[in-house]
């Protein structure tokens, strides 16, 4: 269904607080907390397996900190000692010893710190990298096969591309990036912390103690200061992931945004969305500047308070100068090595919100703890072929969509599908045809108390048909939608994608397809564009007709199969249709039609109206039976 375009007031509004983000419905809502404990879980499981490149960056940056130092001591060292030697030489009273810069212990002492500071820099830098992307790529994965797996159709409706691909890509590098850097982060701090303590304590345990004293004040403040700087930054990603969303929309739909005269109402409607993104932004700017000014304030009280308790034992003889020197340095490394884990603890904060968002992707699933289509307890597992089928029924089936579980949709619906047979299935626009074709088709789930939809196997007795396994399913039934989804791929792939093994050349030409292929440049090698967009309406109906037929299932549905198709190309498709009942065929066959020379091809003609089947029966007792369901539809979809 197109979207019509948003009016430009009701974009400008910010979306309600009560709207869940995306992925998440609102029933989904209430288990927030559990999905919090989940992806804190979440979290620790990825840094516990990226643990050996996590412990070597976080050491690596460690000592790196010492070289560093020793670097500029050495560095130092180095310059006084040359500027000496000039100076001996000037005077005359050194004339033949080489310059410590050429050769001496400092050079190679500094040479040895470097190349030492240079590889730890590598291994820090190397190890980061690559838990970063470990982790990337094991979250992005599981994330998408979660949710091709476990999500049902329906679910899909609801949540732009653009949202999973922003949640994909951003949000997984967020969890990343966050456990990466927390842990090279906190290791050196910790270690700069503890030592700095120590120190302290060496020095004064009076003192130092009174000075510890304030670090939980200061820690808590920081850290609610991240944890804020976190919030907006999460707020921000949704922001732009909506943005991106409404952007994707619209140019998808560039020619109803064209011909309705909205380009510019839609281009200032992006611009108040991008606005939100850019305040959202600035937010955690501010709060990062509030964070840094923070530290320093924090810092310089903590100084101020040591100076005052310090003074006194300075006046008593108990701590010299020296010792206050010291003491004060060690101060500045505690806050330094505190602020640093905090910053840490806040990142990790941030990855974990970051985490809630991907599993807000996978919540709710169809069935909880198993994908759909998982082999159950008793799950056929075998390839059924068109022979060993029996029938496929709905039974006494109730439904209503979960977006909208107010509304029913079909209200005791029983149709049975055999093989040889061709069942016609009529109706107005949303009588619930459509719903139909895809309970059997397995794309929704009928829950407890909305009935079964069952399959029949000659000699193996009865079985839902979630409870067989997909692969299997393939082979036992195929819908043709209205509008068939084509990848951005050749003629064949798009062909054989539910059986790659399988030759397309059959099923092409049971489709009527010869005459297609021979118009297309490289033939079955042809790339279709995105969406099918290199083909026209006919050639892609063909096309998922083609790729319907190709696994030969044992029963077919074809919704509204004439739509967008040529004279030639609805021949053959009805040619295939009577196919099934000349000549022994033995394909159970469902069509959903709006055209009345079709049911003539019916054994059996339902009339559905309002989510109810009123009238069934032969296409000639129908037709002829006064006051009848179908003689009162016709005119109107005539």
């Amino acid at each position: 269904m197109v979207a019509p375009a948003t009016t430009k007031a009701a974009v400008a509004a910010p979306p309600s607080a009560s709207v869940p983000p995306y992925g998440e419905t609102q029933g989904e809502s209430a288990r927030g907390s559990g999905r919090s404990q989940r992806a804190r879980r979440l979290v620790a499981s990825e840094a516990a397996k990226e643990a050996l490149p996590l412990s070597v960056g976080a050491v690596a940056a460690f000592v790196s900190k010492f070289f560093g130092r020793a670097v500029m001591r050495l560095l130092g060292k180095l310059l006084d000692e040359n500027k000496a030697h000039w100076a001996r030489i000037s005077d005359g009273t050194c004339r033949d010893s080489p310059p410590p810069l050429v050769l001496g212990d400092t050079a190679a002492s500094l040479l040895f710190v470097v190349i030492g500071s240079s590889a730890t820099s590598f291994l820090r830098s190397a190890a980061k990298s690559r838990a970063a992307e470990s982790i990337s790529f094991r979250l992005r994965t599981s994330t998408f096969a979660d949710l091709l797996l476990r999500r049902d159709v329906e679910w899909f409706g609801g949540i732009p591309p653009a949202a999973v691909g922003s949640v994909l890509a951003e949000d997984a590098a967020a969890v990343a990036t966050a456990v990466s850097s927390a842990a090279a982060a906190a290791v050196p701090s910790a270690c700069a912390a503890v030592a700095a303590a120590y120190g302290m304590f060496r020095v004064s345990p009076a003192l130092a103690a009174a000075s510890l004293a304030v670090v939980p004040a200061f820690g808590a403040g920081g850290s609610a200061l991240r944890r804020r700087r976190s919030d907006a930054a999460g707020r921000g990603r949704d922001a732009a992931t909506e943005a991106a969303s409404f952007a994707e929309e619209r140019i998808e739909r560039i020619e109803l945004v064209r011909s309705a005269d909205r380009a510019r109402d839609e281009a200032e409607a992006y611009c108040v969305l991008q606005r939100r993104v850019v305040d959202f932004g600035r937010a955690a700017a501010v709060a990062d500047g509030v964070f840094a000014g923070f530290t320093v304030v924090a810092s310089s009280a903590a100084l101020l308070f040591i100076a005052a308790c310090a003074g006194r034992e300075v006046a008593k003889g108990r701590l010299t100068e020296e010792d206050l020197m010291t003491f004060s340095k060690c101060t500045l490394l505690l806050g330094h090595g505190t602020f640093g884990v905090l910053r840490a603890a806040a990142d990790m904060v941030g990855g974990v919100v970051a985490a809630e968002r991907l599993l807000n992707l996978t919540d709710g699933t169809v069935d909880e703890g198993a994908p759909m289509d998982s082999v159950e307890d008793g799950a056929i597992v075998s390839s059924p072929s068109t022979s060993e089928l029996a029938s496929i029924s709905m039974e006494d089936v109730f439904f209503s969509y979960r977006s909208d579980p107010g509304r029913r949709i079909l209200s005791g619906i029983n149709l049975v599908l055999s093989p040889g047979k061709i069942v016609a299935l009529v109706g107005k626009n949303g009588s619930g045809k459509s719903t139909i074709a895809g309970l059997l088709a397995g794309h929704y789930k009928l829950q407890e108390g909305e009935g079964r939809v069952a399959v029949d196997f000659v000699g193996e007795g009865r079985t839902d048909l979630h409870s067989i396994h997909g692969k299997s399913r393939i082979r036992l039934i195929q819908l043709v939608p209205q509008q068939p989804a084509l990848l951005d791929d050749s003629v064949a792939d798009n062909v054989t994608y539910a059986d790659p093994l399988r030759r397309a050349g059959p099923a092409l030409s049971a489709a009527g397809c010869d005459a297609l292929l021979a118009a297309l440049p490289g033939g079955t090698s042809y790339m279709v564009g995105r969406n099918g967009d290199r083909l026209s309406g006919g050639q892609r109906r063909r096309i998922g007709l083609a790729r319907a037929l190709h696994p030969d299932p044992a029963a077919l549905i074809l919704d509204e199969p004439t739509g967008g198709l040529d004279a030639e190309g609805e021949g053959a498709l009805m040619d295939a249709v009577a196919a099934r009942r000349a000549g022994g065929g033995r394909r159970a066959v469902l069509l959903v039609t709006h055209v009345k020379r079709y049911l003539r091809l019916a054994d059996e003609v339902h009339v559905l109206r309002n989510g109810r089947i009123v009238e069934s029966g032969g296409y000639e007792e129908l037709s002829e039976r006064e006051g009848g369901a179908l003689r009162e539809l016709f005119p109107d979809l005539l």
